[in-house]
């Protein structure tokens, strides 16, 4: 007993140095070095947003940016928190009026709010001549919101060994030294700063595009069912469409020629190779105008100016080249309408071979038809726990558009050339709502393209589709089940 005691008594004694030992060592040089960091940062911290920024470069014009809050979308209830204090953007009021670049901006600030100062050269500014803060290589000033209060830093001379630069924080009065590096985070000139989409307009803002290309001119306009092509209403590809627009809200251009544009008939704006107009659900229009090439070394770049600011900018050939389509490329192409989702039953035929699958659960299908292949009855009533091949088909045909030529109808020229009359593949899908089933005919694939020619009406019309899908038409029933 008075061993166990002991025991007892030596390990409460040994748990209590090491709550104390973790206490005092541990957990208080961590709130120690801690504190240090905390005392070494240039700003300190705040929860407030900063609201207005300016960075003044030695020689340069000075940068003046605005964080301003989005307004709310709909009506605000007396009481009600307007939400996430973040949601607002940037924008640019000095030496141009245009949109920042939110991303960058706040990416900028936030690493120059984590920045420390290394050491104190001097207790007061009498010196600041010296290290070169009086004309200081760059300054920075910003403001919380709501307060009228400046804060900042100037950045001055270098160091001997380049590692260091010299630096007076607004509001102190001493010299720092802060790390060079320093300038990779602060060091921004206006296009690093601004907004550099082409377009500034959202996906939902768009109701009606022109492309004018030359004396050709493409309309499109969006209705209540869908986007057409006009004159004759000829029905779009809501995705290509969005695609294209896209082109201009998603893409950047490279290099701001004139803020103003006046030369417009030095860089071919006068005389375009391209106009794109988009018109706009609050009844405005964009124009969008593409003038003459340029290369550089490799690169091909081009000439363009906007509606929007009338700025003269270049921009990448390869985005040019995606604003130029067609009638073709921009209309609806689906074959075959349904939903994959639904299909609960297929056969497939290949010559005159035949496998028919019932679909059981999410992935599974079950073989439970076969004609024409021998030794593969043993095989109906088994479960393909994951019918990839199946799904992959179904899919293939579900999403398969009509490429580089117009459907071809019996009886008219090169007809006989598809070779619908003489399929390769046959595949009939049958669905859980009981809709009418579909059956589709194919031929097989020209291994140069990976094109095939698909119908599904009997081969009354030949589509001319990729056919990377009848590739996973099964060669045997064993395959499927190995």
């Amino acid at each position: 007993m008075k061993f166990f005691r002991n025991a007892l008594i030596l390990g409460t004694v040994a748990a209590l140095a090491g709550f104390f030992y973790w206490f005092f060592e541990v957990k208080k040089k961590k709130e120690k070095e801690e504190g240090k960091a905390q005392e070494a940062l240039l700003f300190g911290e705040s929860e407030k947003r900063i609201e207005k920024l300016s960075l003044q470069d030695r020689g340069k014009e000075r940068i003046v940016l605005e964080w301003v809050r989005n307004e709310p979308a709909g009506e605000v209830v007396e009481g009600e928190e307007l939400g996430d204090d973040e949601e607002g953007e940037w924008f640019i009021r000095e030496p141009v009026q245009t949109g920042g670049d939110t991303v960058a901006i706040d990416a900028m600030i936030q690493a120059m709010l984590q920045g420390s100062s290394e050491e104190i050269i001097w207790e007061s500014l009498e010196k600041e001549a010296e290290y070169g803060l009086d004309d200081p290589d760059l300054s920075l000033r910003f403001f919380y919101e709501g307060e009228d209060t400046p804060h900042g830093i100037n950045l001055g001379k270098e160091t001997l060994d380049h590692k260091k630069i010299f630096a007076k924080v607004v509001g102190e009065e001493r010299i720092y030294t802060v790390p060079a590096t320093i300038l990779n985070v602060l060091k921004r000139d206006l296009f690093d700063l601004r907004n550099k989409k082409l377009a500034p307009f959202e996906k939902e803002e768009v109701m009606g595009v022109s492309i004018m290309t030359g004396l050709d001119l493409l309309l499109l306009e969006k209705q209540e069912d869908g986007w057409f092509i006009l004159p004759n209403r000829i029905e779009a590809s809501e995705t290509r469409v969005d695609i294209y627009t896209g082109t201009l809200r998603w893409e950047s251009f490279v290099e701001v020629l004139e803020e103003k544009g006046t030369n417009f008939v030095k860089y071919g704006l006068d005389n375009p190779r391209l106009i794109v107009t988009y018109k706009l659900q609050d009844g405005s229009h964009f124009l969008f105008i593409i003038g003459n090439m340029v290369e550089e070394g490799d690169a091909q770049f081009f000439y363009a100016t906007r509606s929007s600011d009338s700025m003269i900018f270049q921009m990448k050939g390869e985005t040019v080249q995606k604003l130029i389509t067609s009638e073709f490329h921009l209309k609806e192409r689906y074959i075959v309408d349904f939903d994959k989702e639904l299909v609960n039953k297929v056969t497939f035929k290949r010559d005159e071979v035949r496998y028919t699958f019932e679909k059981r659960g999410v992935e599974s299908w079950e073989l439970t038809d076969v004609q024409n292949v021998e030794g593969a009855e043993e095989y109906v009533g088994m479960l393909l726990e994951r019918g990839y091949k199946i799904d992959n088909v179904t899919r293939g045909i579900a999403t398969a558009e009509y490429e580089e030529i117009e459907p071809v109808m019996r009886g008219e020229q090169h007809y006989a050339e598809t070779g619908i009359d003489n399929p390769k593949y046959e595949m009939e899908l049958r669905f859980e709502d009981g809709t009418q089933p579909i059956t589709v005919v194919m031929t097989e694939m020209d291994q140069q393209s990976g094109k095939i020619f698909l119908s599904p009406d009997g081969g009354q019309t030949a589509y001319y589709t990729s056919g990377y899908f009848v590739t996973n038409f099964p060669e045997s029933v064993g395959e499927l089940f190995e």
